[in-house]
């Protein structure tokens, strides 16, 4: 057992008392430790997300931890692209605090029937799927980061059935305290031909801390008509992230 997953809390209702002895322990014990918060679409996304945060600050989360995880399951009586947006907003939050892309947990049914979305393929997936040889996704994304193939495990200390988890492999998903660019999606806009477009861009490192970001087109450059894809990268003293995003201007009515 190389890793372990450690309930932080089921929304903002239900705090688990034992996850910072869960957490701290993982590590003592020479398991790589890891979080997942068990997301409640009904209620603040931000609310959860920093609550994730401040648990995991507790906890002494470092460069080497797994990223933490917001467990997607049920819906709390919203719509689907409201859970999209939420989810959203949880995850830019975690990543403008902790410098960290959190996973997201769900199986391929699951957000198939609860969300639907597919512009979530720049975030890592922790995908469920049991009973089956190799897993499969859902929609957005073309690969995953861990997989979720039992929850009927064995393990010793542990007195009841366990979820089994592996890597893609061969090592860990560690976080490596590298920048990430929190909220950076695709965007559109209209006019009526070449156009200066200003948008904004923001990286961050290690417990969010800001680090330049250079983006090719500049922003502020002369976009024709149609979509160009911009590749932003920004870099510290533990690597170099790039990313890209699409833009794209449209003939204004």
């Amino acid at each position: 057992i190389s890793f372990g997953m450690a309930r932080i809390a089921d929304g903002l209702t239900f705090p688990d008392a034992t996850f910072q002895p869960n957490y701290t322990g993982m590590r003592a014990n020479g398991i790589v430790p890891g979080s997942y918060l068990f997301f409640e679409p009904g209620q603040d996304a931000v609310a959860q997300a920093n609550a994730m945060v401040a648990a995991l600050t507790k906890a002494g989360f470092r460069i080497g931890d797994l990223p933490p995880a917001v467990d997607v399951e049920v819906t709390g009586g919203q719509s689907a692209a409201t859970i999209a947006a939420k989810v959203r907003t949880a995850v830019t939050t975690i990543q403008s605090a902790l410098g960290v892309t959190p996973f997201i947990y769900t199986s391929p049914g699951t957000w198939a029937r609860m969300v639907g979305s597919v512009d979530f393929g720049d975030v890592p997936l922790w995908t469920a799927h049991w009973l089956v040889a190799c897993p499969s996704m859902a929609r957005g994304w073309t690969t995953w980061a861990l997989w979720q193939w039992s929850s009927t495990g064995v393990v010793p200390g542990i007195g009841t059935a366990v979820d089994l988890d592996q890597a893609a492999g061969p090592d860990l998903p560690v976080y490596t305290g590298a920048p990430v660019f929190p909220g950076l999606l695709d965007l559109q806009t209209w006019a009526i031909g070449p156009t200066p477009v200003t948008f904004p861009v923001k990286a961050v490192g290690f417990k969010g801390v800001a680090v330049p970001a250079a983006c090719d087109p500049t922003p502020g450059s002369t976009f024709l008509l149609g979509t160009r894809t911009v590749t932003c990268t920004a870099a510290n003293q533990y690597g170099t992230t790039t990313a890209t995003f699409r833009l794209t201007v449209q003939l204004a009515p």
